[in-house]
């Protein structure tokens, strides 16, 4: 049948032919280049993925080592820069929430839910350490002031009781010089008595603060 057709129709089933050939070549061609490029931008969604990850990373292990150095230097910039991370944090939680609804194949990224329940958690225990910070400083504050109180007024009674001692010395009176110097000895010891509890007080409230930190920290 192929003998007996003209040349005509040869030719143009030739020619079919040929385009079919191209046809299928060309869609075999587009294909593997969509495949390619879709293999492409998820190897740059991965890519975005792994430094998401290290930039978490560092902002966990920054708002640790800032934590650590308020609650060892209650120096409010260590605070500040911890909330400063937490903030961070929180911002790269919601920006990998984008990428996986944006890429279900990124799986990995369904793990940060979890990373924010902890991201909160650490939270509460930042605003209970603060808590705690702050009333042992006033508690601090607080005694200090009223021990000074307390320990200027014993040396204003010694003052008052040496000026009298002085007088009746002059008098001869040695009984009440003595009973005057008794007076000024216990006020002393009174004074010192003070400032040993006061300071005795802060160390307490200072172990005190660390373990409920540590035990926070821990949490």
């Amino acid at each position: 049948m192929f003998r007996n057709m003209r040349i005509s129709g040869k030719l143009y089933c030739g020619f079919c032919l040929v385009l079919l050939v191209f046809i299928v070549a060309v869609a075999f061609v587009w294909l593997r280049i969509s495949a390619t490029q879709e293999n492409s931008l998820l190897l740059r969604r991965v890519t975005d993925v792994f430094n998401l990850v290290s930039k978490l990373d560092d902002s966990v292990n920054l708002a640790l080592y800032n934590m650590r150095g308020y609650q060892f230097s209650e120096k409010p910039d260590d605070l500040k820069r911890a909330r400063e991370n937490l903030a961070a944090l929180n911002s790269l939680i919601e920006e990998g929430n984008r990428m996986y609804a944006t890429d279900s194949r990124l799986s990995v990224l369904q793990q940060l839910s979890k990373i924010a329940s902890q991201e909160g958690e650490y939270l509460k225990n930042v605003e209970n350490v603060v808590s705690l910070m702050e009333e042992k400083q006033r508690i601090i504050a607080a005694l200090t002031e009223t021990a000074g109180a307390f320990v200027n007024s014993v040396h204003e009674m010694v003052e008052i009781q040496c000026r009298f001692a002085q007088g009746e010395a002059a008098a001869g009176k040695a009984d009440e010089v003595l009973r005057r110097v008794n007076r000024v000895r216990e006020g002393e010891k009174l004074a010192t008595l003070a400032e040993e509890i006061r300071r005795t007080y802060a160390m307490v409230v200072l172990g005190s603060g660390s373990s409920q930190r540590q035990g926070s920290q821990r949490g």
